[in-house]
């Protein structure tokens, strides 16, 4: 939030919290780990990280989001990481395939690829 000073994980306490649908616990869970309470009342929600990002980079708000996916944002010092100790995400994903087409190679190749970037990038929300 442009102008406002985010020093400690507290000073999150006092900004508008940006929620995603598909994380309701997201920020309990954060304020948990930072040894906080979660400030309580509504907040906007957004469906996508894409559309979250662009308004924590309007002024809106603060968001978790993965890491991975802002990473040129946070390069460009157009977001910034929130203070405070990061927290591995709780959530997944699955690859999911018709069990005919497990073998097909455009599958396997995504597969083989997909299962050679795990563990290259922790999923940390910043």
């Amino acid at each position: 939030v442009k102008g406002q000073r985010i020093a400690t994980p507290a000073d999150i306490c006092r900004l508008p919290l940006l929620h995603m649908a598909t994380r309701p616990g997201a920020w309990t869970e954060w304020f948990e780990h930072q040894g906080l309470s979660a400030p309580t009342g509504p907040g906007m929600q957004f469906e996508q990280f894409g559309t979250a990002a662009q308004a924590c980079m309007a002024g809106l708000g603060v968001a978790l989001l993965p890491e991975i996916l802002i990473a040129a944002e946070l390069q460009r010092g157009q977001l910034l990481p929130a203070p405070g100790q990061p927290m591995q995400s709780r959530s997944a994903y699955y690859l999911v395939v018709p069990h005919d087409k497990r073998g097909h190679p455009p599958v396997a190749s995504f597969r083989d690829w997909l299962l050679g970037q795990l563990g290259k990038e922790p999923a940390v929300l910043a």
